[in-house]
């Protein structure tokens, strides 16, 4: 499925595809944590409208949270011994990850996974070694 991005995203890309699994009557479950996209985590199910060029469905809306936190970190400059150690930490404290192209990894939480550590665990490495990180999401509802 294809997720259209906002028109100045820093990443220069215009859309962003995702990994769905079809559950009928134009929803998908999420199989992958997004790079790009704000506001999506593996797991939430979205309903989709329309084929892109491609012809793939694409995302108008978010019918159900999966309960998954997306996380993005870029390791840029950073020597590979110290991106190990950062990767291996946040593992640890429940966190996933893939790899983009080796400087750009997208973390996720599942459900139930403590956020705080690990966010701490980013704000030291941001001040020690230069890491670079972001929320993959735009705001966050009230609890």
């Amino acid at each position: 499925m294809l997720v259209w991005l906002e028109q100045d995203h820093w990443s220069g890309s215009g859309a962003e595809r995702l990994w769905a699994k079809p559950l009928g009557d134009d929803l998908y479950e999420i199989r992958n944590t997004p790079w790009y996209a704000y506001d999506l985590n593996w797991g939430d199910t979205v309903r989709c409208e329309g084929l892109s060029e491609a012809e793939l469905p694409i995302v108008v809306e978010i019918v159900e949270p999966g309960g998954h936190q997306t996380l993005r970190l870029f390791f840029e400059d950073i020597p590979e011994v110290e991106r190990e150690s950062v990767l291996d930490q946040l593992n640890r404290l429940g966190a996933t990850y893939e790899n983009a192209d080796r400087a750009l990894y997208s973390l996720d939480l599942e459900p139930g996974i403590a956020i705080e550590p690990i966010l701490d665990l980013l704000a030291r490495q941001a001040e020690q070694t230069g890491l670079s990180w972001e929320t993959g999401w735009t705001s966050k509802a009230d609890d």
